[in-house]
């Protein structure tokens, strides 16, 4: 198994497919080896239910010599120059190296919150060398209340259905998907904990009406996202 996907790693045209071949290899090991009955301990660890993605990328930027002090000089220099740092998301290889390389991780997207914007890893050049991060408390109305209903939304999906066929959103359609879909539902939801009607209801009737307000956001967002992907990709 080593063997072909070294041969093929030889032969692979970009990062994408590199990344690609060794984590088929990686997968298939743990389906015939750490997924086997005899393993069961590990597979608790590396299930099948998604945890494992990205698990590849990590482990190989791990092994960068300091990559913990690199990583920490990346973000330093990134509020040093930009004013602020962002978590940056590590999809692929590169992605992942440029976590610890310095001067690459500004050109990778930084990911986003589910109200569709960048996350800022607070505090300035000195604060980002510590080995933990802590951010203050927010004053935003909107994630006071959903916190004090104890409740709050997803992301929307990557995988839809179109034509009754199931695609994948690409990542920076959806990205921008993302972006719009957070930005309507954070206005919308905080204009409605605003309006006296909602502040007059009790605890159980918000939380129905925040949650229905959310489904026809996600309906609404949705159709169009589905109508700009036939533009752009089934023409």
């Amino acid at each position: 198994m080593s063997s072909i996907a070294y041969e093929n790693l030889l032969n692979a045209e970009d990062d994408k497919t590199t990344t690609e071949i060794f984590g088929n290899m990686v997968e298939s090991i743990l389906e015939n080896l750490i997924d086997s009955s005899y393993m069961q301990g590990v597979q608790n660890i590396f299930d099948r239910h998604g945890r494992r993605k990205g698990m590849v990328e990590r482990q190989v930027a791990s092994f960068v010599p300091y990559s913990s002090f690199w990583r920490s000089i990346n973000r330093s220099y990134e509020v040093l120059t930009e004013g602020e740092a962002k978590y940056r998301e590590s999809r692929d290889l590169t992605g992942a190296f440029a976590q610890v390389i310095p001067g690459l991780s500004k050109n990778k997207p930084a990911k986003l919150t589910v109200w569709g914007e960048e996350v800022i890893l607070e505090g300035g050049v000195l604060r980002q060398w510590l080995p933990y991060k802590w951010s203050k408390e927010t004053d935003d109305p909107l994630e006071k209340e959903l916190e004090k209903l104890g409740i709050y939304p997803g992301f929307p999906g990557k995988y839809v259905t179109i034509n009754k066929k199931e695609v994948e959103f690409p990542d920076d359609f959806y990205r921008d998907y993302l972006m719009t879909f957070g930005k309507a539902a954070k206005e919308k939801m905080t204009k409605k904990i605003e309006s006296e009607s909602y502040q007059k209801r009790k605890p159980e009737s918000k939380i129905k009406i925040l949650e229905k307000l959310m489904g026809k956001i996600r309906s609404s967002q949705l159709r169009k996202a589905k109508r700009e992907y036939k533009k752009k990709y089934m023409k």
